[in-house]
């Protein structure tokens, strides 16, 4: 229903820009006042010129989704605390290890001076 309207005012409007009828009896076809014609007139020639306007070439990009880019940026927050605690652990088992040796130094040191006081 709307679009058969819609379709009937650009036709009357077609008929009115090629000179076939005046705006006044366009408005009679379409019955409205002459200034409502006119409204519909500049709506449709302003709707055709935005229609045609020079685009980009392509596709247009995607609209952003602000709850994937949220949930992007959460992920990449993850993966970097991940990171951090897998390189804290490393130091840990490194530290682990240090201590282990140095134990082992002075149990080394411990058991030589026994040895060499018996």
């Amino acid at each position: 229903m709307k679009t058969e309207k819609a379709e009937q005012r650009a036709s009357v409007i077609i008929k009115v820009q090629r000179g076939e009828i005046t705006a006044t009896e366009g408005a009679q076809q379409l019955g409205v006042s002459r200034k409502t014609y006119y409204g519909w007139e500049k709506r449709g020639l302003m709707g055709l010129l935005e229609g045609l306007k020079q685009e980009e070439p392509g596709r247009p990009s995607n609209p952003i989704d602000p709850e994937k880019e949220a949930l992007k940026e959460r992920v990449a927050q993850l993966e970097k605390e991940l990171n951090v605690a897998k390189e804290v652990e490393a130091v840990r088992l490194v530290l682990q290890d240090i201590a282990k040796l140095e134990e082992r130094k002075e149990r080394s040191k411990k058991n030589s001076k026994r040895s060499s006081t018996s």
